[in-house]
């Protein structure tokens, strides 16, 4: 956490405009950043081109500038694209820790189109791109390289009301050599970012901004066979509202009723076939995805809030006093989803028909940069029912050292549901880790009773005692083609079930390689072992991955493998020989227009019983008319099954919580017993500020 003695200066009102351009008076008051260093990919070299950033303030919020030096102008990477998809870009970005306190840091980052990309970084965890705000944003090339302007509201980020320190740490990406520089330097025997934030001079006392918005909301869809079920309608039109209330900077309150969480905005692509445990599916639900971060854990998974599928109705708060962080979720749920654990829990038949309350509370106290211990508790309730599910428990995390830091936690559960004991059942963990410029290490002990359960959450296997460890190294020859690689010679994991039989085994040694051009080529392999409806099945596998974008309009990314593979039929597990692959090829010649296919492959054969062989493929194509109009086309095929898809939709997106979508999609099935399927659907939403 390095102290700089510079403070972020403040003006009454700046009135910047973001447009790129630096022409308002309040800039020749900005703050200069110092110069840029880079970490990617070798740690401390004066990077390709300097990059100016100013600062400055005001009662709006606070504004970026940066001019980024390039030689190449020409060759500046940039597309249009979805919130949070430019990945491959030419971009600068800001994380910005309002507080101070080293527990939590917001991401804004713009490529030179003023494509956004956001997020959250909070000690424990790893960076969350679920999380979005309103912000503005704007870029232009010129002649010397290219200018950007963000501009940072106070409304979209949680801020102590006299921000007298603050954190920061700026960054910029050159994705045609795999550049990452950035100010403070980032020490590479310092393992983490966040404790790495630049701790400045704030701007002082903030605006006292009381907020409520209204987020009014209505739909439309129907099908071949009417209006679709699952939340209140009227002739398929469906109204919802949504009520964010900010009482003050640092707590937020978040309600909505009849909200629609049909999904209409995304396009994952997953099949079940052959599947170990259940798939699962990232939230990107809005009302689902403020103060989220507040409930990370060091156990994984506690909290998945996919599995409220249906709300009536939902409540949320967030808030930060004093180094304490406080947030609480609570639903209706018209449709909950039956266990996810493969031990034992509650049944389609279990949940059909009935509603579930969901109440999940989480508390987070800092003690030390980087460090808070915790407390969370969760509770799901199938009304009508005697069948519940109840948890609680602590967690730590302590950084020791700038090189050291471990976790731990103790809970225990209480379930009603069949096939799992009502008593109290434990789980927890214990881990460290460990990081240098050349090292890294981990190592970490989970135990899950076999009556632990967390209904909220996503725990999809009781019944371990778990030891896993691990380490890295880390080379940087700084040569032509190849400027750094690593190796992972042992990750080792092994799993006892309760009574001392070896339920999982594995090791994982690979080795990884960064091509100048920024593409990364990874080469492992796995021998591992699984205990499944009582045989134990031990594969061998060799995987290749390459991913990276290796022209302005050519972005790849690419994973094979082969050897042997596990059946999981539960008449008849075995081991045959398995092949694997998995692509995605986009294309983007305009910036205005992208075409991207993906899918998988594989074949697994073992014999006369359960062989399989076939793949999955999408073609999407999109097109910009703006960063915020655009269109999206779809079309599926699998030979898994005799089931066609294509979708088409239409998007206006002005900001988080504000856009219209209008859409339709349609299914063809070979089987001609079978009746095609289609749906059409609208969406429109709006943030109203009062």
């Amino acid at each position: 956490m390095p102290l700089f003695d510079l403070d972020i200066p403040r003006v009454p009102d700046a009135a910047i405009t973001v447009d790129a351009i630096a022409d308002e008076r309040a800039w020749a008051d900005a703050l200069v950043l110092p110069e840029f260093v880079s970490f990617r990919p070798v740690p401390d070299q004066v990077p390709s081109g300097r990059t100016v950033v100013r600062v400055v303030a005001d009662d709006r919020g606070m504004w970026f500038h940066v001019q980024a030096f390039d030689a190449e102008p020409h060759r500046i990477r940039a597309g249009y694209g979805r919130r949070d998809a430019r990945t491959s870009d030419d971009a600068v970005g800001v994380y910005l820790d309002p507080a101070g306190e080293v527990q939590r840091s917001y991401k804004f980052q713009s490529n030179t189109l003023g494509v956004q990309t956001d997020g959250t970084n909070a000690a424990g965890a790893p960076e969350d791109l679920s999380w979005d705000a309103r912000w503005w944003s704007a870029g232009r090339v010129t002649d010397t390289g290219y200018e950007l302007e963000i501009g940072i509201p106070w409304r979209a980020v949680r801020h102590p009301r006299q921000a007298d320190r603050m954190g920061i740490w700026v960054y910029r990406v050159v994705p045609r050599t795999g550049e990452r520089s950035s100010w403070p330097r980032l020490d590479p025997n310092v393992s983490g970012l966040l404790v790495q934030e630049a701790i400045v001079g704030g701007p002082g006392l903030l605006p006292r901004d009381i907020g409520l918005d209204l987020i009014p909301e209505l739909t439309y869809g129907a099908t071949q066979d009417g209006a679709p079920s699952g939340r209140f309608t009227w002739q398929g039109i469906g109204p919802a509202v949504t009520a964010r209330y900010s009482p003050s900077a640092r707590l937020q309150a978040l309600a909505t009723v009849n909200p629609d969480f049909s999904q209409v905005e995304s396009d994952a692509s997953m099949i079940n076939l052959n599947q170990r445990f259940a798939l699962y599916f990232q939230e990107r639900r809005p009302f689902f995805l403020e103060g989220q971060e507040a409930f990370t854990h060091a156990l994984d998974n506690l909290l998945y809030t996919r599995s409220m599928s249906a709300p009536v109705y939902g409540v949320r708060a967030t808030s930060e006093f004093g180094g304490t962080t406080a947030a609480v979720l609570h639903v209706l749920d018209a449709a909950p989803l039956p266990s996810v654990s493969e031990n034992g829990g509650w049944t389609e038949e279990d949940v059909a028909g009935y509603q579930a309350l969901d109440t999940v509370a989480r508390v987070r106290q800092s003690i030390a940069p980087d460090s808070f211990v915790g407390l969370l508790v969760s509770d799901k309730t199938l009304l009508g029912t005697d069948r519940f599910n109840r948890l609680g428990g602590f967690d730590l995390r302590y950084r020791l050292s700038p090189r050291w830091a471990m976790e731990g936690s103790a809970l225990a559960s209480v379930t009603r549901a069949d096939g799992v004991g009502e008593g109290l059942a434990p789980a927890g963990n214990l881990a460290a880790y460990y990081g240098s410029r050349a090292l890294s290490y981990w190592t970490t002990t989970t135990y899950v009773h076999p009556d632990f359960r967390a209904e909220n959450g996503f725990i999809t296997a009781a019944d371990r005692l778990t030891e896993s460890t691990g380490f890295g190294i880390d080379f940087y020859p700084g040569g032509r083609w190849i400027p750094t690689w690593g190796i992972s010679p042992a990750t080792v994991s092994g799993t006892l079930n309760h009574d001392g039989q070896l339920r999982l085994f594995s090791y994982l040694p690979e080795v990884w390689l960064q091509l100048r051009n920024g593409v990364e080529v990874t080469i492992g392999a796995a021998h591992a072992g699984d205990l499944y409806a009582g045989e134990l099945l031990v594969t061998d596998r060799a995987v290749v991955e390459v991913t990276g974008a290796w022209t302005e309009w050519l972005r790849t990314t690419a994973a094979a493998s082969t050897g042997t593979g596990a059946l999981y039929d539960p008449v008849a597990p075995t081991v045959g020989w398995k092949e694997a692959a998995s692509w995605s090829v986009t294309l983007q010649p305009w910036e205005r227009l992208a075409l991207t296919g993906s899918g998988s492959a594989e074949r697994l054969d073992v014999g006369s019983v359960g062989s399989y062989a076939g793949w999955v493929g999408r073609l999407k194509l999109e097109a910009y008319a703006s960063r915020r109009l655009w269109a999206r086309a779809i079309v599926d095929r699998t030979t898994f099954s005799d089931r066609d898809s294509a979708e088409l939709l239409t998007a206006y997106e002005y900001w988080p919580g504000s856009a219209v979508y209008l859409g339709g999609s349609h299914q063809w099935y070979g089987d001609p017993g079978v009746a095609n399927t289609w749906a059409v659907f609208a969406k429109a939403s709006w943030v109203l500020p009062i």
